[in-house]
């Protein structure tokens, strides 16, 4: 779903800046050139969860909406992951560059548990994050 936004955004952009796209982008290297030419240097892509419930929680209690098993192990044991392109002129000081892969993304030597950000959703607006991969 992520992907058709993106699409549908980069096509809205060309329209609202008049870029002649005849014919859409079909292929991931399509995509990357409308991007290029258009300025798109990154994508931030923030969920929050809004799932509510009728309940109280007590102070002090954390309730999940993960399952148990994906909250622990993407929260407390995958380090934090980020996109990376080549406009960035710096890197965090625990960040690494994967040996494999087109070198599109790095990963910090720390949990995503471990790792704040700041980040922005259109409900809250701007707040803390913590930087959670989804395997």
């Amino acid at each position: 779903m992520v992907s058709w936004f993106v699409k549908k955004a980069l096509m809205d952009i060309a329209h609202e800046v008049n870029f002649d796209v005849s014919t859409e982008p079909q292929t991931k290297a399509e995509w990357a050139e409308l991007m290029k030419n258009l300025g798109v240097k990154g994508i931030h892509i923030a969920e929050r969860d809004t799932q509510k419930t009728t309940l109280k929680r007590p102070v002090g209690d954390f309730w999940n909406t993960w399952s148990v098993d994906g909250f622990i192990s993407e929260g407390f044991y995958q380090a934090a992951e980020a996109g990376w392109g080549t406009h960035e002129k710096w890197m965090p000081e625990s960040g690494k560059q994967h040996q494999f892969g087109n070198q599109c993304g790095i990963y910090l030597t720390e949990t995503g548990m471990n790792t704040q950000v700041r980040s922005w959703c259109p409900t809250p607006g701007p707040q803390l994050a913590y930087m959670v991969t989804h395997d």
